[in-house]
């Protein structure tokens, strides 16, 4: 499925979609940008509907690249106190019937690099590194499912 929301468009297939929008740098005004998703998982949550564990794969390495692009489909990252408010407004225009609560502040942006790849300055090797999940994720996601898991029972 293909969709564009007000300037910004993206691509579906299965748990997979890329998202394109112009990004605006300072300096050098607005730029294109390109992020591949993987949506992981999806559960309801009581809080913001429904919480979702996304791989993002910038594509363009614009400044804030990845939350502007979460926010402009209106679904920001946990904790994104800088563009929750562009996430409500792009849900108003699209229409979702669902709107955002408040954002949570003070628990930290739920946005973790898992790794980077690139080529190595000097001798020329391709360099692969990889980080572990950080705690937090992992709590907030057990702490959904518990919840949902009540709600059911």
């Amino acid at each position: 499925a293909d969709a564009l929301v007000e300037n910004v468009s993206f691509q579906q297939d299965g748990n997979d979609f890329v998202i394109e929008s112009s990004v605006l740098v300072e300096g050098r005004g607005t730029l294109p940008a390109k992020t591949g998703v993987t949506i992981v998982s999806s559960l309801p949550h009581a809080h913001w509907g429904t919480l979702s564990h996304l791989e993002l794969r910038p594509e363009t390495g614009r400044t804030h690249q990845l939350r502007v692009h979460c926010a402009d489909i209106g679904c920001p990252i946990v904790g994104d106190d800088l563009y929750w408010d562009k996430a409500v407004e792009a849900r108003r225009r699209i229409d979702t019937k669902q709107d955002l609560p408040p954002v949570r502040k003070g628990g930290g942006l739920y946005l973790q690099s898992m790794g980077a790849s690139f080529v190595h300055p000097v001798s020329g090797n391709k360099m692969d590194i990889e980080v572990p999940v950080a705690n937090k994720f992992g709590r907030l996601l057990d702490k959904a499912r518990i919840a949902n898991e009540y709600d059911r029972s």
